[in-house]
């Protein structure tokens, strides 16, 4: 027959036992907890990133929308503004990105033959060149911006593909930035 004290000691664990299922447990929850704060830290740096590709647009559609009323003084100065009126009002009437991408294609296409009208045809050449010269200087800084914007969106959509990023991102609901400004 057992005594008291033999048959606590069958139904309890040994002491040893206890905390090494302690440690388990404890070091299951800290690994739980560090994978949850990497995982925070990746979307949150993922998210910045998104941020920087959403500053990096304002550049863009800055840029484009100070080409655009270079090219309307341009059109009214040579006497052909209707068409480019037409296209600038369709730039300002895009509102996502992709519209606003087509729309400027559109614009781009419609000002290079007025670029190439004759200033000396002009009455007052000096005041064309200005134009013509404030158009070039706002195409080279929607060049700068659409190169920053692009490189932005590359550098996303790589990320997005790489473990453990594309984990992350799958994790928030992040997808791929598929405008390109060409």
């Amino acid at each position: 027959m057992l005594t008291d004290s033999a048959s606590q000691q069958v139904d309890a664990k040994p002491p040893r036992r206890q905390w090494r299922d302690v440690l388990v447990v404890a070091i299951t929850i800290s690994i739980v907890f560090v994978f949850i704060a990497f995982l925070t830290t990746r979307q949150v740096e993922l998210f910045e990133q998104l941020r920087g590709i959403d500053q990096a647009w304002t550049g863009v559609d800055r840029a484009i929308t100070q080409r655009a009323e270079r090219a309307l003084q341009l059109a009214e100065r040579v006497g052909k503004s209707a068409r480019v009126l037409r296209l600038v009002g369709r730039l300002d009437a895009a509102g996502t990105p992709g519209e606003r991408i087509e729309a400027n294609q559109a614009l781009d296409e419609a000002i290079e033959p007025l670029r190439q009208i004759d200033a000396a045809e002009e009455n007052t050449t000096k005041e064309l060149q200005t134009i013509r010269d404030s158009l070039d200087e706002a195409e080279r800084d929607i060049s700068v911006r659409r190169r920053e914007y692009n490189e932005a969106v590359q550098s996303y959509n790589t990320r997005i593909q790489l473990f453990p990023d594309n984990f992350a991102s799958w994790v928030a609901g992040l997808e791929r930035v598929e405008e390109y400004v060409r």
